[in-house]
């Protein structure tokens, strides 16, 4: 289940150095960023994933995919990958698409055996985990 309140802050301050730096081309942060929880120690998928999708206007999305605790807490981001999407329902299909396949590779499952409806990922071995995605517009 998808807790009540999903915090966006929480989100946002996951990925604020790679986001600032998306922001502005060229410009590189003074260090690298630190490695999230997730890169060094993997948690079980509980709780939700949450997409963050920003949609450019030269039709490429860049997608932040996080999992987030059965509390709402930011346990680790899972996935920052840029695609070509040429409109806001290709955006939300790509940031579908990375959330099942992060699912499935926790799960050992096949991507294509996962089901997605009603703000929830499933595999036919019984594990599920919320899902949700918030866009932005550049």
């Amino acid at each position: 289940m998808i807790p009540a309140m999903l915090p966006r802050r929480a989100l946002l301050q996951g990925g604020a150095a790679a986001i600032g730096t998306l922001a502005l081309p060229g410009v590189s942060p003074a260090r690298p960023p630190r490695p999230t929880e997730a890169a060094s120690a993997p948690h079980p998928l509980t709780g939700a994933l949450v997409s963050w999708v920003v949609l450019h206007h030269r039709g490429v999305a860049d997608l932040r995919l996080a999992h987030l605790g059965p509390d709402g807490r930011l346990l680790g981001q899972a996935a920052t990958v840029s695609v070509a999407a040429p409109g806001v329902q290709a955006a939300c299909r790509a940031a579908q698409a990375q959330a099942v396949a992060t699912a499935a590779q926790a799960w050992g499952s096949d991507p294509a055996a996962c089901l997605v409806g009603h703000g929830r990922i499933a595999d036919p071995a019984g594990h599920a985990i919320g899902f949700a995605v918030w866009m932005d517009v550049a």
